[in-house]
């Protein structure tokens, strides 16, 4: 049985991926799903409104990053993207041309996963899978994909082995997140949106997640703080704010109207 989400964490989701999408380049966190809500536009369009660079600019933000941490590390060894992807015990790492192929595989089911036709998406990750077994991306995007088809056991699974391959990947700490956010387990959603901010600060759609379960707690203030910071790394979301039916119980406030000017 599929699950229904909102408008919002489809948004989160489609553009957190969007912008970490090739398997040999970034590393994948853990893929949590939405809460249960009535969608108020059309995902294709939140998703459209809300597109990250292409891939190549992408890696050059990347590696921009990469770049400030180590100026920031006072002379401190600091690795690489590519040397903090830990490959698994015992599997014999893929040749470039498969790794190649894999992260071809993976651009092709995650444009399917975009369209929600999850099965045909599973099986162009499975393919990424058997061409690259540390391809963290594809058992990212498989365990997100079983978990918006309700099946979260075995989709939190994955999105736990592609942790255990990049661990601090900040897309796949956030996905955790809304897995845990798609079964309302909202405690453990905020402790893994939290960890998606300790690895990355910048993380827009884990301000957002946080604000919208502080919404729907009705904790007023922290709901406003954390949209606030969301707006601050990307003020595109106003306009996704303002539709977003998790965030209803804060749109009264004068704080939330001035926000999304």
């Amino acid at each position: 049985m599929l699950i229904k989400y909102s408008k919002g964490l489809y948004v989160i989701l489609a553009v957190f991926l969007l912008t970490l999408s090739a398997c040999s380049k970034v590393e994948t966190p853990v893929v949590v799903s939405p809460v249960e809500k009535k969608e108020s536009v059309e995902p294709a369009k939140m998703v459209e409104q809300s597109q990250r660079p292409a891939q190549e600019e992408v890696k050059k933000t990347v590696q921009a990053s990469f770049e400030e941490e180590k100026e920031n590390t006072d002379g401190e060894a600091v690795k690489s993207p590519e040397a903090a992807h830990t490959k698994q015990e015992g599997i014999k790492p893929a040749s470039p041309e498969m790794v190649k192929e894999a992260e071809q595989l993976y651009n092709k089911g995650f444009q399917v996963y975009l369209s929600r036709k999850y099965d045909e998406a599973i099986k162009h990750f499975d393919m990424a899978i058997q061409r690259d077994p540390n391809c963290y991306m594809a058992y990212n995007g498989k365990g997100i994909a079983l978990c918006f088809k309700g099946s979260f056991s075995d989709g939190m699974a994955l999105i736990k082995k592609s942790l255990e391959i990049r661990q601090d990947f900040p897309y796949a700490n956030f996905n955790m997140a809304l897995a845990y956010k798609l079964q309302k387990d909202y405690g453990q959603a905020l402790t893994w949106f939290d960890k998606a901010i300790s690895y990355d600060s910048g993380n827009t759609w884990s301000y957002f997640g946080k604000a919208c379960i502080y919404a729907e707690w009705n904790d007023r203030l922290r709901a406003v703080e954390n949209l606030k910071k969301a707006i601050e790394t990307d003020p595109g979301v106003k306009e996704i704010a303002k539709s977003e039916h998790d965030l209803d119980n804060i749109k009264s406030m004068p704080e939330f109207i001035e926000l999304v000017k």
